[in-house]
């Protein structure tokens, strides 16, 4: 009778240190969706062939959304740490 309750608060122990474990990777995982879906569609927009898109066809476009994105980025990256997210 011992052994059985030992065995089950065994099984116990094992499943809630999975269950911890997967929820961090999910958390993990959530967070970098969060990151990279809000820039894709920032690129996704000035990839549009438009004659009104103001940042394509300018020398150095490539420089220019390229550092729009790693500051946007950076500014995401610095709102999730305040917030704790992170």
């Amino acid at each position: 009778m011992r052994q059985t309750e030992t065995m089950h608060e065994l099984r116990e122990t094992n499943n809630s240190l999975l269950t911890t474990k997967e929820n961090e990777t999910m958390r993990v995982l959530t967070l970098m969706a969060l990151l990279i879906f809000p820039l894709d569609l920032i690129v996704t927009i000035l990839e549009t062939d438009s004659p009104y898109n103001p940042v394509k066809g300018p020398p150095y476009d490539f420089w220019i959304i390229l550092g729009g994105v790693i500051m946007v980025g950076l500014c995401m990256v610095m709102y999730f740490r305040h917030k704790k997210w992170l």
